[in-house]
C-alpha cells in the first residue's frame, strides 16, 4: 500500500467512489466529528432529520427545518438517546438548544459520577430568603458528597420570581429540585449533557424588558406635531430610560415643533385656464421642472384650476403667469 491508498483508507483524504455512477466526492472519516464530516454518515442522518422535519408528532420549532432536525438528530447520536425522545424534550431558545430539566437529570442518574440518583434536602421557612432547596450525590469512586444549594432570596434576586409565566409561582418546590440538580450536573459532571442548559434557565437568562406607562417629558403641544413614528420613538426611549436599560441618561430631548403648513393660496378659478387647456400647462410646467414626478405635475395644475397655489409650488407665481400668458396667447391664435 502506497501512501496515497495509506491516506484514503485512513480517512484522511477525499476520493471518488467506484460504487457511485456520478462519480460523486466522498470523504471518509472515523472521527469524533464523523457525523458532519463523513459523506456517508452526513447524507444518512440528513434523510433522518428530513423525515422528522416532516412529520407533526415532534415540536413546532422543528418542523419544516431540516437544518435543526440534523443538529438534534447528531446531538442523539452523541447523547446515545432515541432521537425521537429527544425532539420531545428540547427546545430552541434565543438561538440555544435547551434540554428539559427532568431528561438533563435522567441523564446524569444514569450515566453520572454519582452512586445513585439525586437527592434533595430542604430548610428554612417557606417563602422567606431563608427557604432553601439542596441538590446532594455521592460521586461513586472517592465518596465525596456534592451540595448545591438555591435559596428564596436567589430566586428573586435573579428575577425569575417576576417573570411572565414564571413557575417559581405556582410550583416552587419543583422548579428548585429542577434548578438546583441542573446547576450541580453542571458543576461535577457537565459532560453528561455535553454542557447544554436547561429550557428553564436559558428562558431566565434572557433579558426582560417591562414596559411601563411614563410621563412625556418634552412639551405636550410640541409632541402634538411629531407623526406616529416619532411619537413611537419618544415613547420607548422613555421607558426604556424608566426600566433601568439605558445607563447613561441623557438629557431630555428638545422636541422642535414642526413649521406650521404654508396656507394656500385663493385665487379663485382661474379665468385663464380652463379644463381643456391642462395638458398645454402640464407640458409646460414639465419642461420647466423636468425633475418633478408626473403625479406632482397633475396635482399642480389640477391646483391651478381650481386656482389653489401654493400647496406643491411647482412654479414661482412669475413663472405661472408668463406659462399663463403664452397659454391664453395660443388660445387667441388658435380662434
Amino acid at each position: 500500500m502506497n501512501s496515497q491508498e495509506s491516506k484514503e483508507a485512513a480517512g484522511l483524504v477525499a476520493r471518488k467512489d467506484p460504487d457511485d455512477s456520478r462519480a460523486m466526492t466522498v470523504v471518509h472519516d472515523d472521527g469524533p466529528f464523523a457525523s458532519y464530516l463523513d459523506t456517508g454518515r452526513f447524507m444518512q442522518i440528513q434523510r433522518v432529520a428530513m423525515v422528522f422535519a416532516d412529520c407533526d408528532v415532534i415540536p413546532t420549532n422543528f418542523q419544516k427545518n431540516v437544518g435543526s432536525c440534523f443538529v438534534i438528530t447528531q446531538l442523539a447520536i452523541r447523547l446515545g438517546v432515541d432521537p425521537f425522545m429527544l425532539f420531545q424534550s428540547m427546545m430552541v431558545i434565543h438561538g440555544k438548544p435547551g434540554m428539559e430539566a427532568r431528561l438533563c437529570i435522567a441523564l446524569a442518574n444514569e450515566r453520572g459520577p454519582f452512586t445513585g440518583p439525586i437527592q434533595y434536602e430542604f430548610s428554612g421557612t417557606k417563602g422567606q430568603d431563608d427557604w432553601t432547596c439542596t441538590a446532594i450525590a455521592k460521586h461513586k469512586e472517592t465518596g465525596e458528597v456534592y451540595k448545591l444549594p438555591i435559596n428564596w432570596a436567589t430566586v428573586k434576586a435573579e428575577g425569575w420570581l417576576d417573570k411572565s409565566g414564571s413557575k417559581w409561582k405556582t410550583m416552587p418546590e419543583q422548579m428548585f429540585r429542577y434548578r438546583s440538580a441542573s446547576w450541580l450536573i453542571r458543576a461535577y459532571c457537565p459532560e453528561v449533557v455535553l454542557g447544554i442548559h436547561t429550557i428553564d434557565e436559558l428562558e431566565d437568562a434572557a433579558p426582560a424588558i417591562n414596559y411601563v406607562k411614563t410621563e412625556i417629558v418634552a412639551d405636550e403641544s410640541a409632541m402634538s406635531t411629531l407623526s406616529p413614528d416619532e411619537k413611537k420613538i419618544q415613547d420607548n426611549l422613555a421607558n426604556a430610560r424608566a426600566s433601568g436599560l439605558l445607563d447613561d441618561e441623557p438629557a431630555d430631548p428638545v422636541v422642535e415643533p414642526k413649521p406650521e403648513p404654508k396656507p394656500k393660496q385663493r385665487r379663485g378659478k382661474n379665468k385663464l385656464i380652463d379644463a381643456y387647456q391642462v395638458a398645454d400647462l402640464f407640458t409646460a410646467v414639465k419642461k420647466l421642472k423636468p425633475e418633478s414626478k408626473p403625479e406632482d405635475v397633475v396635482t399642480y395644475c389640477n391646483d391651478v384650476l381650481d386656482g389653489d397655489i401654493g400647496s406643491l409650488d411647482l412654479l414661482t407665481v412669475g413663472e405661472l403667469e408668463s406659462v399663463l400668458e403664452h397659454i391664453e396667447q395660443d388660445k387667441e391664435a388658435a380662434e
